[in-house]
Formats: C-alpha cells, sequence, structure tokens
C-alpha cells in the first residue's frame, strides 16, 4: 500500500501542495487529475525522488520515502512523458541496459527483459534501433523500462502524449494489463482515458486534494446521475399527478408526449436517489414506466463541477 500524509511542497512563499494526504490499494489504477498548475507534476515528482517535500512524507509497503530514499526508489516505476531513450541502442539492448541501473541480478534479466517485452507487445521490434520506431512504440518501450523488477508502484505521466487514436488504444491496454501487480499511477491530460483504465480518481486544484472515488462515486458527489429520464403510459396531467405524490423533492420538465405516452426529465436534490419512490409510485397508481435511465454527466462535466472550471493555480 502507498500512503501519503500530509504532504507540503513550498517553492519561498509559494506553497504548490497543500497537506496532501491519501492512500493507494495494491494492485489498483489511480488516474491524477486536475487543471494545468494543480500540482500534479509537483507531486508525482516527490513520490519518484526527484523532488525534495517541504513537509509530510510518504511510505511504499512501510518503506519510508525520505527516511529510506534509496529502498523506496527500489519499488518505484516512472515513466515520463518523453521517455529518455537512447535511439542508437536496438529495445533490447536499452531494456538489457536499464536492467542493469536498476541493479537486477544478472541471473534474472533474461526473464524480465522478456516478461516486459510481452507486457508491452515490443517483441517484434526487440532488435530493431530505437530511433527507427514510431511514437507509439516508443512509449512502449518507456513503458516496458519502468516495468523493469515488478515495481511496486508505477507513475505513468502522460502515457499516451502524442499517440494517434489506434496507438491509444493499444497504450490503454498495456496500462490495464498491468492492474493486479504494481499499484499504477497515471496522470493524463485525456480525461476518457483515465476513465476507461482507471479504478478510481484523485483530483488535485489549488494544491489540494478535494476528490478521490469512482468516477460514479465522485459523480454522485458533484450532483451528477441525480436526474432521471422518465417515459410512461398515460397523459401529461395524470403522469404528473404521480410524480407529485412522490415523497420526495422533484423538479420535472415535459420531453415529448405522444400516442398516450410523455417523457419527462426529473431533477432531485444532490445526490438522492428516487428510482425506488418513483417506480413504486407509478406502481400504486397503475401507471406504467415504460423506460427509466438515470443521467449521468461525462467526466469532463464532472471536473469542471469540482474545480469550478478554474485554472488551478493560486491567484
Amino acid at each position: 500500500m502507498v500512503q501519503v500524509k500530509h504532504l507540503t511542497k513550498s517553492y519561498g512563499a509559494a506553497t504548490v501542495l497543500k497537506d496532501v494526504s491519501f492512500e493507494l490499494e495494491n494492485g489498483k489504477i489511480y488516474g491524477l487529475l486536475g487543471p494545468n498548475g494543480a500540482g500534479k507534476s509537483t507531486l508525482m515528482n516527490i513520490l519518484t525522488g526527484y523532488l525534495a517535500q517541504s513537509g509530510g512524507g510518504g511510505l511504499i509497503n512501510g518503506i519510508s520515502m525520505s527516511s529510506a530514499p534509496l529502498e523506496a526508489k527500489k519499488r518505484i516505476g516512472y515513466l515520463p512523458e518523453v521517455p529518455p531513450l537512447y535511439g542508437d541502442m536496438t529495445v533490447r539492448e536499452y531494456l538489457k541496459f536499464s536492467a542493469q541501473l536498476r541493479k537486477i541480478p544478472k541471473s534474472r534479466r533474461g526473464e524480465e527483459l522478456c516478461s516486459a517485452m510481452e507486457r508491452t507487445e515490443i517483441k517484434p521490434v526487440a532488435d530493431r534501433l530505437i530511433r527507427n520506431l514510431s511514437k507509439g512504440y516508443k512509449q512502449r518501450v518507456g513503458l516496458a523500462c519502468a516495468t523493469l523488477g515488478g515495481p511496486e508502484l508505477l507513475i505513468l505521466d502522460e502515457p499516451s502524449a502524442g499517440l494517434d487514436p489506434k496507438q491509444m488504444v493499444e497504450m490503454r491496454g498495456a496500462i490495464k494489463s498491468l492492474s493486479g501487480g504494481s499499484t499504477v499511477l497515471v496522470s493524463s491530460h485525456l480525461l476518457h482515458e483515465l476513465e476507461s483504465v482507471c479504478d478510481e480518481l484523485l483530483l488535485i486544484c489549488r494544491g489540494r486534494l478535494i476528490a478521490k472515488g469512482s468516477p460514479s462515486a465522485l459523480s454522485t458527489r458533484a450532483g451528477a446521475g441525480a436526474a432521471l429520464r422518465l417515459l410512461a403510459a398515460g397523459s401529461a396531467e395524470k403522469i404528473e399527478g404521480v410524480l407529485s405524490a412522490v415523497p420526495a423533492e422533484l423538479k420535472w420538465t415535459l420531453v415529448k408526449e405522444r400516442e398516450g405516452e410523455c417523457a419527462y426529465t426529473i431533477e432531485t436534490r444532490q445526490g438522492q436517489d428516487v428510482r425506488e419512490a418513483v417506480f413504486r409510485a407509478f406502481a400504486g397508481a397503475d401507471c406504467p414506466i415504460l423506460e427509466m435511465n438515470q443521467i449521468n454527466c461525462s467526466l469532463e462535466e464532472l471536473f469542471l463541477r469540482l474545480t469550478g472550471g478554474e485554472d488551478g493555480r493560486e491567484t
């Protein structure tokens, strides 16, 4: 388990991270989300040991990042936005070199290289020069390097930056394949990418952690999903009479009326789930519900609601 406790980072009078605390469970994929200037890169640089924090600290399965930095770094794999690749090396040579730097025992290097290339599907280009690879393959080589040795924490900074749609899909598949092994923390500006691969999201704004949870849980917190689309048989007068009898605060809008059925959008108080109450009211009034769906906002809408649609930097 990764534990971050009261992490703070200041540059003179400017505080970039403010008392950030969270826990990451083993084997899960987490998305790091926030406006530009919110503190995401600073947080990742501290977790990888590139920057020192001003206060607080972190533990990786009980190993302190502050008092035992070398031991902690052995448990971390890192893929920066632009992987530091050597173009004159082949993929296999580069991974061997990286395995030596990570001090992986010589007896295990062959197995580690084979496993890393299989996970990231780069075996077909193992003996090609890195400079001749496509952007997508270069990103996957960087990811393979980051996974060498089976790190307990894997940090990926914008892993799909600059990739075409096909390459993005392949990268998402590679990231998903890591779940259950390493704990993965992914930072990205592609919100649909985080939604598709992450178990939970961490949302940072102005240097503070303002939300943590699954996309669906955060939607409920933000007031998303507190609305229904309802299609029922009957006249508008009858249906609205039933809605007025539901024991909850409802606001409804008639969307369409035709051939003995009406479609409504029903809004409720923030986070309130009234589906069961609506069902019981309509069943008791012998008014058939033909369709009832909960309305969920997109991750983009969720992001704007929780951050207020503002830049993450202090003013």
